[in-house]
């Protein structure tokens, strides 16, 4: 059975959601930090006849052609893949399309369709989750994504940092020798009992970071999305300088119910690139996560281009693949129009 949460209930409920799935996404703290980015949201639970939580999710829309909305499950939704079968499953689905395509989802636009994109950084899951889609009479696998995600790489922090260091490709450990071997060299992690610094810290990263999506006409999430992590005490700032000269700076996301830190963004310099410092500050993350106790370092995007992939692929092999996109159809008419006007196909 569907049953819709109240924004106080769905955050309730998220934080002690146990799922197989886990991934960055899925937390409760990551879901109350995304819905800055949201103000509309449809939140809730579909749970078996025994009131069993199954699934839980948050809707979010995107307006076209004025009176419409294309929806999205943003990176969801969470399903505890061990306790769900593919009935169960498919009827989440069926209740799901016929809750949207009603008047009181979001209004009185017409809902086309919704995207479903559920996660997981464990590989062994994900072919679970896979099998779920595919399988669903209910979906259409798409052909583009809303999801700005499709894979994820990630570092293992079992062995000692030598080990960990000697695993790397062989021209990352050549790059890497350039900044170890140059005197000036500082890196600074911000501390959240040392606001003024912090705070310093995230202005001078922000500055840089902004101006380098403009050059590569990238989206930022917004900078009231990294203030609310930041000033709650569930990131970092690093900065790389060389002789006071900024090089790299990166901000990290501490997700700590998986013991796991995110590069959720970072930016490098033309002296940056020139010291090979995207490869020195990869390693003083993977360095200071060890040293923390963190079990993953996560790179969070498997790489948006083949060459973005080789370079984080030369840190190491642990390349987890997102399943496929598909699409609930809610208004079968009107969905090829809206595949046109989004995707342009």
């Amino acid at each position: 059975m569907l049953k819709i949460l109240t924004k106080e209930e769905y955050e309730i409920m998220i934080k002690g959601f146990k799922s197989e799935a886990y991934h960055l996404s899925q937390s409760g703290e990551w879901n109350n930090v995304q819905s800055l980015n949201f103000p509309d949201q449809v939140r809730f639970v579909y749970q078996n006849t025994d009131g069993y939580d199954l699934v839980i999710g948050r809707v979010v829309k995107s307006r076209i052609l004025k009176a419409f909305n294309v929806l999205q499950l943003n990176y969801g939704p969470v399903i505890k893949v061990g306790e769900i079968n593919q009935t169960q499953f498919d009827e989440f689905l069926k209740e799901l399309k016929e809750y949207f395509s009603t008047e009181k989802a979001f209004g009185t636009n017409i809902n086309i369709f919704l995207q479903v994109s559920p996660v997981s950084l464990i590989p062994e899951k994900n072919s679970k989750l896979d099998s779920f889609l595919k399988n669903s009479k209910l979906l259409i696998q798409t052909k583009s994504s809303l999801r700005k995600l499709n894979s994820t790489i990630y570092v293992d922090l079992t062995d000692t940092i030598d080990v960990i260091q000697s695993s790397f490709r062989k021209d990352v450990r050549a790059n890497l020798k350039k900044l170890q071997n140059t005197n000036g060299v500082e890196v600074r992690i911000s501390n959240q009992n040392d606001k003024k610094t912090e705070k310093i810290m995230f202005e001078e990263f922000w500055t840089y970071f902004t101006k380098s999506i403009e050059d590569k006409h990238f989206e930022d999430p917004g900078k009231m999305f990294y203030e609310k992590i930041l000033s709650e005490g569930q990131a970092k700032v690093m900065s790389i300088k060389l002789n006071g000269e900024v090089l790299s700076g990166a901000f990290l996301y501490e997700f700590k119910e998986q013991e796991s830190l995110i590069i959720l963004s970072s930016f490098n310099t033309e002296n940056g690139v020139e010291y090979k410092s995207p490869t020195y500050m990869r390693f003083s993350i993977i360095k200071w996560a060890k040293d923390e106790g963190y079990k993953i370092v996560d790179f969070y995007d498997g790489g948006s281009t083949k060459g973005i992939r080789d370079f984080k692929l030369g840190f190491t092999n642990k390349l987890t693949e997102y399943p496929s996109v598909y699409d609930l159809v809610i208004n079968k008419p009107l969905y090829p129009i809206a595949l046109k006007k989004v995707f342009k196909y």
